[in-house]
């Protein structure tokens, strides 16, 4: 499990490092990342700026959801691999809970405005760091990540079933404007840092 989970981890701490990167110059800018406004435009051509099933998706990282989708994963970690590994759910998730209020204290980045893209829900609150991003990234994320890193074939099947989750999630929220994309990959990217510190510190603990 300690090879896997090493091999899983090698590809996704320099993935996680450009997001971190993307989410920084969106940061700086204060305005999209190159190819961030194409990409949205490209998904809204494609599905509307408004479809049903983005809304349910986007809805997943919202009260009570976002509890009910913790406790989900919390259920099959146990059931993978015992009860210490459940305890990285809701500690992953109370993470990226901190995380969030806290890095909106100090950072604003603005959303996705209805001059450049089409918006379901203009908002005035910073784009970053992306909830819906943290809360996904922390839990099924976290997901991904302990499957993945598993032998077992049907297990690593749930692990890229979690990572069609968020890519869907990618696509809805960037196709309703809720986000760029540089902003949902920089909530992502640190989601999965800290999914990956808790899953190290239940393995030594």
């Amino acid at each position: 499990m300690k090879t896997r989970t090493t091999m899983i981890r090698r590809p996704l701490l320099p993935l996680c490092a450009i997001g971190l990167l993307l989410g920084l110059l969106n940061w700086v800018m204060q305005e999209p990342v190159p190819g961030d406004a194409l990409l949205t435009r490209g998904l809204q051509a494609l599905f509307g700026h408004q479809p049903g099933w983005a809304n349910i998706i986007t809805k997943s990282a919202t009260e009570p959801w976002m509890w009910a989708m913790t406790l989900a994963v919390a259920i099959l970690l146990h059931i993978l691999h015992g009860a210490r590994m459940a305890l990285a759910a809701p500690i992953s998730f109370a993470l990226a809970i901190a995380a969030d209020g806290l890095l909106r204290f100090y950072l604003h980045s603005p959303r996705p405005l209805a001059a450049l893209v089409a918006v379901a829900k203009p908002s005035p609150s910073s784009g970053l760091p992306s909830t819906y991003g943290l809360v996904t990234g922390a839990t099924i994320g976290l997901l991904a990540i302990v499957a993945l890193a598993d032998r077992r074939g049907v297990v690593r099947a749930i692990g890229w079933i979690a990572i069609g989750w968020m890519v869907a999630g990618w696509a809805a929220r960037v196709t309703m404007g809720g986000h760029w994309t540089s902003q949902l990959l920089a909530s992502y990217a640190l989601s999965a840092i800290m999914a990956l510190g808790v899953i190290r510190l239940l393995r030594r603990g």
